[in-house]
């Protein structure tokens, strides 16, 4: 089995190459095949050149993307270069700590002799802190609306830890470029019958003055992919 980690990347120029370091480290303890493919997507910093430096010390594929695309964009496109069984996405920046991977692989090497696969989601346990309430409030909410349309029990449908199968992925069409990608995927995994497995995971989230970059529009496209994605085949 191989799994093919995905990193979009926008503007990632204080956390890449730690996450890098990190990411590489804690994939040397999986006993699987793995393979790192890193998508700038448009930065303007000085990010691109991170990745190059890191590039000639670590073996990852590394694609740009001249204009900032979006999240959904970036994925997809990094989705026709993966030569894996199964994708997880990490984002850029350490809201998502690569020592938490090893407990999503642990689930999925336990549950993929299934049919149809397994996709499996890091359920962040600590995703409330005062300070960041309202990003909290806004994943909440489009959880809730899609376990309520879906009749599913999902806890966290926004997280940005999720293990899925490349056969499924590639197959679905995504068409989001946004945030809202994560909507769509997590509606359209339901549809297809793919069993969802929520794993506990820590979790660091930062400020948008910390350089977060969801918006008060992402919610509102979220919403509507949810929508969207709940009544169309």
């Amino acid at each position: 089995m191989k799994i093919s980690i995905i990193i979009p990347v926008y503007n990632e120029e204080e956390t890449i190459e730690k996450l890098v370091k990190l990411l590489v480290n804690e994939l040397s303890d999986i006993s699987l095949e793995k393979e790192i493919i890193i998508i700038n997507d448009g930065s303007k910093d000085n990010t691109g050149q991170k990745i190059r430096e890191l590039k000639n010390r670590y073996n990852f594929l590394y694609i740009k993307n001249k204009t900032n695309l979006g999240k959904g964009a970036a994925v997809r496109k990094a989705i026709n270069k993966v030569s894996g069984d199964y994708i997880l996405i990490q984002d850029g920046d350490l809201e998502y700590n690569p020592k938490e991977i090893k407990k999503l692989v642990k689930v999925l090497m336990e549950n993929s002799s299934k049919k149809k696969g397994v996709a499996v989601f890091g359920k962040r346990e600590n995703l409330f802190n005062g300070r960041h309430f309202i990003y909290y409030l806004g994943g909440l909410v489009l959880t809730i609306i899609i376990s309520i349309l879906s009749g599913t029990k999902i806890k966290d449908s926004y997280t940005g830890y999720k293990i899925i199968p490349a056969n499924f992925i590639k197959k679905i069409n995504l068409k989001s470029n946004g945030f809202e990608f994560e909507a769509e995927l997590t509606m359209k995994l339901i549809k297809n019958n793919i069993k969802i497995i929520e794993v506990p995971i820590n979790y660091q989230p930062r400020s948008s003055k910390e350089g977060k970059k969801i918006r008060f529009k992402d919610f509102i496209k979220g919403f509507f992919a949810i929508i969207k994605y709940s009544f169309k085949n």
